[in-house]
């Protein structure tokens, strides 16, 4: 009978300390968890930051067609203009 209470003793012992490093297990996968979700949270506050859209006239848009240097710095030739000055 004694032998058995002893084996009993030896069975909760072993029951307590798996249920310990259990606990110290299940413990460290719920701080890994919480710390990815924080990480995965931080991370969305930063994505969430929006490219502003400006809204640009059409005629800016055109400034290579109407624009007053693109359309008028052709027609005016410096070389002729520097020659004509200088006669």
């Amino acid at each position: 009978m004694a032998s058995i209470t002893k084996y009993q003793k030896y069975l909760v012992e072993c029951a307590s300390i798996i249920n310990v490093q259990y606990a110290y297990y299940v413990r460290r996968k719920q701080m890994l968890a919480v710390l990815v979700i924080f990480l995965m949270k931080i991370r969305q506050k930063k994505g969430k930051v929006k490219k502003k859209r400006l809204w640009i006239n059409s005629l800016i848009r055109k400034r290579n067609e109407y624009g007053f240097y693109h359309a008028l710095f052709p027609i005016c030739d410096f070389k002729t203009i520097r020659m004509s000055a200088a006669t």
